[in-house]
């Protein structure tokens, strides 16, 4: 009898433990509202992840205090001890919450870089009830933001502790529309752009479904004035509306109000536009086109027959038969600065441009500028790391991207005039952003005339929206494949792309002497810049608009017959258009000549019909 009396009440002990565990979720804290639960996982950390550990991804709606959510959350997470537990938990609940749950007793030196990149998301950071560090974030609204910094996250590190399951780390999202939403900060003329920048981002990622608003410096608008407008014009002007210059280049002007926000600037301007102003626009933010979540860390030894699948993909080994590159012929890239110390660049790189921080030199502090180099000129044939496109062709490194990987229209725009005014023959633009820059077009077809060719990634948002600079006609628009030549999932897509390129998995360098697997159409635009830099090294008398119609004439076609949405006019072919350039001036004397032949035949005929 008393045996049974203890079983019995063992089973409820048990059944108000398990109501306890299924009903966190309707648990008011502070008589606030409910938190709710849905999976949405992700295979490719589960993968990673030993069985007893749980990843999932979810959003939390939720209005109490961090410190409590995690506590509880923590206590829940302990009483599941498998996968089938939490999806039944989850199946009762409708809204979700994003969970990385990975172990970590201790913080290294390496993990501080890990805080530094989930700035400005850290809410806090504490030890929960087995010392292990949480990291709590809170990111804006939307799941598609949400996701977005996730990927952000820099792989090179957060990769490594989720393999060595170092870290745990709970993401926390309002879904109220009303609140939590993501504000930028007021202009402070104490403010080191570079290192506020996220604090001042409008959205802080460009979505496309925000057309033409996108992500903006709140406070500032970018005004261009006529070249009759007087100087004493502007300077009225600037102080009717309170606006300070923060910066210049000839008639456009960067201002910003310590009162009014971009919206009041513009609606101000607008209303009472005249004769004397070309246009306004907000100062947009640009962001690096990458994606991260397949990210591995290589072995710092020769990487290119077991991982540098993308360059014979491309017939790339075939290519260099007629031309490895030429010194002379020089690529921008335009983007987070480069690792100027890292030994794949010794010999590689000429005087570039630090358009943040003018009097530094452009060294990357993000590594997606590296990455990006290193797939086109990284030192090749040299026993170690990685093999790049081109064999000789230099690199000018231009920062206009901060240590986040964002930066500025007007800083994007000064990197592009920069690099044309000191000699670039190629600019790669692993950037862009959703909203249409009169400004950034301006300087894109300054380039243009020049004679630069110019190349830009389309985004990694699988969308067929227009992405900037991207879909300028002036630039070479690239989206990814994968190794089966098969479209990345998140490339984007449309009428205006041009061509695509390998962009998932990508090999190459990384900060500090390292080498990174990454994934985006940021990794696949290099490809075509360095393809750009062989033909321009082959043909030097080739112009810009020539060359691009190479790439685009020589691509392997995929997809439907012809140009299509989605691979544009092929797959980039190196072998191919290195031939056609070389052979491009006794082609056109060939068409030329057969032309000027078809013509005196049609003549002859007409005037014998007429006699």
């Amino acid at each position: 009898m008393k045996q049974k009396f203890n079983v019995t009440t063992f089973m409820i002990i048990t059944l108000i433990i398990l109501v306890f565990v299924v009903d966190f979720s309707q648990t008011d804290i502070n008589n606030k509202s409910d938190v709710y639960f849905k999976s949405n996982s992700n295979n490719y950390l589960e993968k990673n992840i030993e069985d007893n550990y749980i990843y999932k991804d979810a959003l939390l709606t939720a209005n109490f205090q961090l410190k409590q959510l995690v506590s509880q959350l923590q206590v829940k997470l302990n009483n599941l001890n498998n996968r089938e537990n939490l999806d039944k938990l989850i199946e009762k609940n409708p809204k979700i919450i994003e969970i990385s749950y990975i172990k970590k007793n201790t913080l290294s030196i390496k993990d501080s870089k890990a805080i530094t990149y989930l700035y400005p998301l850290i809410s806090t950071i504490m030890k929960d009830d087995k010392g292990y560090f949480v990291i709590v974030t809170i990111p804006v609204i939307t799941k598609h933001q949400l996701v977005y910094y996730k990927i952000k996250i820099k792989m090179d590190v957060i990769a490594e502790l989720e393999k060595k399951q170092q870290l745990r780390m709970y993401t926390v999202t309002n879904l109220q529309n009303n609140k939590w939403k993501t504000t930028p900060t007021k202009y402070s003329p104490r403010k080191k752009l570079g290192l506020s920048l996220n604090d001042q981002i409008k959205n802080l990622k460009p979505r496309p479904e925000d057309k033409g608003i996108s992500h903006y410096i709140n406070n500032e608008v970018v005004i261009k004035f006529k070249k009759s407008a007087s100087e004493r014009y502007i300077r009225n002007l600037l102080s009717n509306y309170d606006l300070k210059i923060k910066k210049r280049r000839d008639h456009t002007i960067i201002a910003y109000s310590t009162s009014k926000s971009t919206k009041t600037i513009i609606k101000l301007l607008e209303d009472n536009y005249n004769s004397l102003i070309e246009y306004v626009e907000p100062h947009f933010i640009y962001l690096t086109n990458e994606i991260n979540d397949n990210t591995n860390l290589i072995p710092n030894d020769n990487l290119y027959l077991d991982y540098q699948w993308n360059l014979p993909l491309i017939y790339t080994e075939l290519g260099w038969k007629k031309t490895r590159g030429a010194e002379d012929v020089i690529i921008a890239v335009i983007d987070t600065g480069v690792d100027l110390n890292h030994p794949e660049f010794s010999g590689r790189l000429i005087d570039g441009y630090n358009v943040i921080e003018p009097s530094l030199p452009p060294m990357d502090d993000d590594g997606h500028g590296t990455h990006v180099a290193g797939i086109i000129s990284a030192n090749t044939n040299n026993n170690q790391g990685i093999a790049g496109i081109t064999w000789f062709n230099k690199i000018m490194p231009i920062k206009v991207l901060d240590q986040s990987g964002a930066g500025t229209l007007f800083d994007v725009a000064e990197g592009i005039i920069w690099a044309t005014d000191h000699g670039a023959k190629v600019i790669n633009l692993s950037l862009g952003n959703y909203a249409e820059s009169k400004y950034l077009h301006d300087a894109i077809k300054y380039a243009y005339s020049k004679d630069v060719v110019i190349v830009a990634a389309t985004g990694n948002d699988n969308t067929d929206e227009l992405g900037f600079p991207a879909a300028y006609p002036e630039v070479i628009a690239v989206s990814a494949i994968d190794s089966n030549r098969d479209r990345a999932e998140f490339s984007n897509y449309g009428s205006y792309i041009d061509v695509v390129a390998p962009g998932v998995n990508i090999p190459s360098t990384y900060p500090d002497e390292q080498y990174a697997a990454l994934s985006g159409t940021s990794m696949a635009s290099p490809h075509v810049a360095g393809l750009a830099g062989l033909i321009r090294s082959i043909n030097p008398e080739l112009t810009n608009n020539e060359v691009v119609e190479i790439i685009k004439k020589t691509a392997t076609d995929l997809g439907m017959p012809g140009k299509d949405p989605y691979y544009g006019y092929g797959q980039i072919n190196i072998l191919e258009a290195i031939n056609y350039s070389e052979l491009f001036s006794k082609n056109n004397e060939i068409e030329k000549d057969g032309f000027i032949s078809w013509l005196k035949e049609i003549l002859k005929k007409y005037f014998s019909s007429n006699q």
